[in-house]
């Protein structure tokens, strides 16, 4: 009997001992997550979320952020501080901002005032990044090795024409020996000069602004003049005070000029997608104005003097210029950097090509 007893006490100690170690067993298999056919996971857990997937899924690249300004100041032209063209109206009724925010550009700031080599030295004193003037004043300062490139034009057929003084020459011929008025370096030069060459006629060139040149003609202190297709007072001293119109550029399609937009180098350089902006903006301008002529023309005469029926005539929406880059502005800038080298206006040479922002 004792033997009995103690062998039934033995295997009591030997069940515990086991059901021990199977219970501890399940617990290491349940931590470790098992190899069950729910590949280990608690079947009453809830199935692990899925990865969040980063944007541009699908293999669609992620369009890179636009290399713009947040601000830039652009200047041209006028004493009024108000431009004609598609910039001109663009910026006086917000269309230019507006598109241009739409870039991330937050502020373009336009200021007017001063002739083409005063807009020259502001921009290189870095005080502007974008300026439009007529060509002439940009092919000097370019030639003279500073550092811009040509955006755009605003303008492809810039027109001069030549007024003479009352009771004097008729015709161009009879200006043989005479004396002509220009702005030296002007478009207005440059036709003066092919017009004579065209005649093989020497005359006097001199170089006076177009307020003293009215004085100068009235008196009859010089025998011609010429200004601008653009100016009202030559207008009206030729349609209502009777003063001879000799000849007209427009006869001459080599001798037109153009006006033209040209950026610091170095901004460009910081900020290639500039251009991309700037001539969005313009073309919604540009088509804006088109839809709008009669308002346009108010704008026109409201900023320049010019009475409304004069203002189609003098600024017609026709000749503002509807591409960045133009064919035949560019064969008209070549040929008016090979006259101002030709005159030696110049103080080098470069290559137009190379102007030309891509």
């Amino acid at each position: 009997m004792r033997h009995s007893k103690q062998t039934t006490k033995q295997n009591r100690g030997l069940r515990l001992t086991l059901t021990m170690v199977l219970l501890m067993a399940i617990m290491v298999i349940q931590a470790c997550g098992g190899t069950g056919g729910n590949n280990g996971a608690n079947a009453s857990a809830p199935p692990p979320a899925a990865p969040e997937q980063p944007s541009g899924a699908d293999n669609e690249p992620v369009p890179a952020a636009k290399k713009v300004p947040e601000k830039f100041t652009y200047l041209f032209v006028g004493a009024t501080g108000k431009q004609s063209g598609a910039e001109g109206w663009g910026f006086h009724t917000g269309i230019i901002p507006e598109v241009l925010a739409q870039y991330d550009i937050k502020e373009s700031v336009a200021l007017g005032g001063g002739t083409g080599p005063d807009i020259n030295e502001a921009l290189l004193a870095g005080r502007a990044d974008v300026a439009t003037t007529g060509d002439t004043p940009q092919l000097l300062t370019r030639a003279a090795g500073n550092k811009t490139k040509l955006i755009g034009f605003t303008v492809t057929q810039n027109e001069s024409y030549l007024l003479g003084k009352k009771n004097g020459v008729s015709t161009v011929k009879e200006l043989e020996g005479k004396t002509i008025a220009v702005v030296k370096g002007s478009i207005m030069h440059r036709y003066v000069v092919g017009l004579l060459k065209e005649n093989n006629i020497k005359a006097n060139i001199i170089n006076m602004g177009w307020p003293d040149s009215y004085a100068a003609l009235a008196r009859g202190d010089i025998d011609a003049f010429a200004p601008a297709a653009y100016d009202y007072t030559s207008y009206r001293m030729a349609e209502e005070e009777g003063y001879p119109v000799l000849d007209r550029g427009i006869d001459h399609p080599p001798l037109l000029g153009t006006s033209v937009t040209v950026a610091r180098e170095e901004f460009l350089n910081q900020y290639p997608d500039f251009v991309e902006a700037w001539n969005a903006a313009r073309t919604a301008a540009l088509e804006d104005l088109k839809s709008k002529p009669d308002e346009y023309y108010a704008y026109i005469s409201e900023i320049t003097g010019t009475p409304i029926d004069v203002a189609p005539i003098l600024y017609p929406i026709e000749l503002i210029a509807d591409t960045e880059n133009s064919e035949q502005g560019i064969e008209r800038l070549r040929l008016a950097k090979d006259f101002l080298q030709e005159e030696k206006l110049a103080a080098g040479d470069f290559d137009l090509e190379q102007w030309i922002y891509n």
